[in-house]
């Protein structure tokens, strides 16, 4: 077995070994930075904030390794202290054109305080939820369903927005028309964008329960609001894999003219054997109320429509 003098001399090797990769490392690191110091993105991206939690315990650290006599430590310790002192500096912008003769204590000042208001916000990223504009857009649109926004709806969504952390305005949704149901249809569709983005299945059940709270806030359920819920619940439904009736729109053309109409309406529709006749459908949906609705939209059209049964 090698003596402990040898194990002793070994260790010493592989000690200078690592203070000698440590400065490899802080150079790397620090080349990459100084060749962009000049550059308001590179300053802006690097955190003063962790930079000081970081030097905190560092300067404790390497302070004991020098009242104990250890060497090693306390310059592996300068170094990184070193490379800390750097790093804070580039990330005051002390070198980006305009800045510097602002002085590195206003710089140190101004930068903190632009991260102290960014600082939430990865926090905020891990708790919000996925398509979280999508869910804010189909929530303004319910509440816009009866032509009036209440001060406790509007409070009501504005309150996940301030949660998220999203920027989001009410007044940027459109209604859309009210002849032959075109809004619920958008609403309907910005639905369907929602699901077709996969989210998880809790986050689905939760917002059919926001949705019924918002209908209710203001004390009056209009008849679209009931419309809607329930079709976007049974759509929900669908999408959890729960058993779900529903119904389909077929137009039913009287004339080759009403044919070459139903083909302009819905492109790449085709034609159907159904009881005796052709007929299109251009409509699944999970509420028969919403499905008839749907058909009186074609019907203002000329066109005549019929909703069936589809089963589940």
């Amino acid at each position: 077995m090698p003596s402990s003098e040898v194990l002793t001399g070994l260790f010493r090797i592989l000690v200078y070994a690592s203070i000698g990769l440590t400065m490899v490392q802080i150079y790397l690191t620090l080349n990459r930075l100084w060749k962009r110091k000049h550059e308001p993105v590179v300053a802006e991206s690097i955190s003063i904030m962790g930079e000081f939690v970081g030097l905190a315990p560092l300067m404790i650290m390497t302070a004991n390794f020098g009242l104990l006599g250890q060497w090693e430590g306390f310059v592996d310790g300068l170094l990184w202290i070193f490379s800390a002192s750097v790093t804070v500096l580039i990330g005051t912008g002390l070198w980006v054109e305009g800045r510097r003769r602002e002085g590195v204590f206003s710089l140190l000042r101004s930068s903190l305080r632009m991260e102290r208001d960014e600082v939430g916000y990865l926090a905020r990223s891990f708790f919000r939820p996925s398509g979280a504009h999508r869910i804010l857009e189909i929530l303004g649109k319910v509440a816009l369903l009866d032509d009036t926004l209440d001060e406790r709806e509007q409070g009501f969504i504005q309150s996940f927005a301030d949660s998220w952390g999203v920027e989001f305005s009410i007044d940027t949704l459109q209604t859309g028309g009210r002849d032959g149901g075109r809004d619920l249809v958008g609403l309907q569709q910005s639905v369907a964008g929602y699901l077709s983005t996969s989210p998880p299945d809790e986050q689905v059940r939760q917002l059919g329960d926001v949705l019924q709270a918002l209908v209710g806030i203001d004390d009056d359920v209009s008849e679209d609001e009931a419309l809607m819920v329930a079709e976007i619940q049974g759509m929900f439904d669908g999408y959890l894999g729960e058993s779900t009736a529903s119904w389909g729109v077929v137009l039913v053309p009287q004339s080759d003219a009403q044919e070459e109409a139903i083909r302009a309406l819905v492109p790449g529709v085709e034609p159907t054997e159904m009881r005796g006749g052709r007929a299109y459908l251009v409509g699944r949906h999970h509420s028969q109320d919403y499905a008839e609705v749907v058909g009186r939209g074609y019907e203002a059209l000329n066109v005549f429509s019929a909703v069936i049964p589809m089963g589940a």
